[in-house]
């Protein structure tokens, strides 16, 4: 019996060592939220325009001297080095430069204090907000992710990406309506340049037909209930346009004006001097359900000598306003 006995103790025993083993374990706690590290996490939901530009790619094309130019005539100019950008992920709202609200994701290879420095230099004071530190600037509100995302937002949408910080992974903007309709339409995963666009109050449509229908092409923006672009850069230039209506009919209709104005367009003489009507020509109108497509590959002598010659003209209207100005 006695070694009965000390069998049961010691069983007990060992029973109670496992229980009170299992009881001390301590879980650990959750890692702390982190931003998230993806560019198009900071696109907000309820942007009517949502965009995607490939710097690093563009800077190998004739594409960059003349956007280089254009952004000096508009006076453009970022906080961050511009050529430390590879790429810039946008959305938000706003037709014109007053009511403009947006939020832009900036990636590339940055210094891991890159603002942080920027900020001791121009002697810019940091103030933590949730989980960010941002600076204020004239344009609006920068903060660093990490060494290869930097975020920029306007004044007024400070709060809502100081929310989305602690929010977790996920990217919100792709389950919009405008994202949904014309993402995968326009190859948003391919191209290197994109820009999606909607207008719920007819406004932009309304100023945009008005201008149109100067030369002749007035509807085109006013059946086009949202619009996306893009152009894809590879051995040719594949440029993409979509435009989504109201039903088929409509579609219908907004196709055969398209290629009317094609047409039109490629037959003006100014035109064919700067050599775009060879870029037209090779455009192909088609519509599917109440989706208006243009698409079209363009070799890349082609798109370049177009560019070079649109550079030029511009260059010789700047230098005739300069001597215009002069007199």
């Amino acid at each position: 019996m006695r070694v009965r006995e000390s069998w049961v103790v010691m069983a007990l025993l060992c029973l109670g060592a496992g229980c009170a083993g299992r009881q001390s374990k301590v879980e650990a706690p959750p890692p702390p939220p982190k931003p998230p590290a993806e560019a198009w996490s900071w696109v907000p939901a309820s942007s009517t325009t949502i965009g995607r530009i490939g710097l690093t790619e563009l800077r190998k094309t004739k594409l960059w001297p003349l956007w280089s130019q254009l952004q000096g005539e508009q006076k453009l100019a970022s906080w961050v080095a511009l050529d430390k950008i590879e790429r810039v992920t946008f959305g938000g709202t706003g037709q014109s430069q007053n009511e403009v609200s947006y939020v832009a994701a900036l990636e590339g290879e940055f210094a891991i204090e890159e603002l942080a420095m920027l900020a001791e230099r121009d002697h810019v004071a940091v103030e933590t907000r949730g989980l960010l530190h941002v600076y204020q600037r004239p344009e609006g509100y920068w903060t660093q992710i990490d060494d290869k995302l930097i975020v920029v937002c306007t004044a007024d949408r400070i709060d809502e990406l100081t929310a989305r910080a602690s929010a977790g992974e996920g990217v919100p903007v792709r389950g919009s309506a405008l994202y949904q309709s014309l993402a995968e339409r326009v190859e948003i995963g391919s191209a290197q340049v994109t820009l999606l666009a909607e207008d719920p109050e007819g406004k932009a449509r309304a100023r945009i037909d008005q201008q149109l229908s100067r030369f002749g092409m007035s509807g085109l923006a006013r059946d086009a209930q949202r619009v996306g672009v893009s152009l894809e850069i590879g051995a040719d230039y594949r440029i993409i346009g979509v435009a989504e209506t109201a039903d088929d009919e409509r579609a219908q209709v907004l196709q055969d004006e398209v290629k009317k104005s094609l047409d039109s367009i490629s037959s003006n003489l100014f035109v064919r001097m700067l050599g775009i009507s060879t870029l037209i020509n090779q455009l192909r109108v088609s519509s599917d359900t109440h989706y208006v497509f243009l698409r079209g590959n363009v070799s890349e002598i082609d798109f370049n000598t177009v560019i070079e010659r649109v550079d030029s003209a511009l260059s010789l209207a700047a230098g005739a306003g300069s001597l215009s100005g002069v007199q």
